[in-house]
């Protein structure tokens, strides 16, 4: 089953903090936007070259599935993907600008990968290609899956 995947950025003016700020945009929907199963990703696109504060997140592998199958993080984050499965995964993605490949790797192991450049990031497991995930890496820490 195909995933509808809404990435929504916003450009936030500063404001003092006392002060309440309206916020619009612009949306752009690709796919089919009726899909029940849609998941929809909202970031605040940066005003100046502050660092995004990275963090860890986690992307497990259970059932032959990748759980969530859409994970945010900021830039500089790292993603832990532990195999909570009985067989063997193979965590790889030719995704541009940093594609990567974490091996094969055992039940009860778990593997890390630091994604730095902002992009989203297609990942499949190379033993069980109907595995997918997206990693999409964002320039803040301003993010929520909506």
């Amino acid at each position: 089953m195909k995933k509808l995947i809404c990435f929504f950025s916003l450009v936030l003016a500063m404001a003092p903090a006392a002060e309440a700020v309206a916020v619009t945009g612009r949306v752009r929907v690709t796919g089919r936007p009726s899909q029940a199963d849609a998941v929809t990703i909202v970031y605040a696109e940066p005003l100046d070259r502050v660092q995004a504060q990275p963090g860890t997140y986690t992307i497990s592998q259970r059932d032959k599935t990748f759980s969530p199958h859409v994970l945010p993080v900021s830039a500089g984050s790292t993603v832990q993907f532990p195999n909570d499965d009985l067989i063997f995964h193979n965590v790889f993605s030719l995704s541009r600008p940093g594609p990567f490949d974490l091996g094969l790797y055992r039940a009860g192991s778990s593997k890390n990968r630091v994604f730095r450049a902002p992009a989203a990031y297609r990942s499949v497991c190379n033993i069980h290609p109907q595995m997918p995930a997206i990693v999409l890496v964002v320039p803040t820490q301003y993010f929520a899956q909506a």
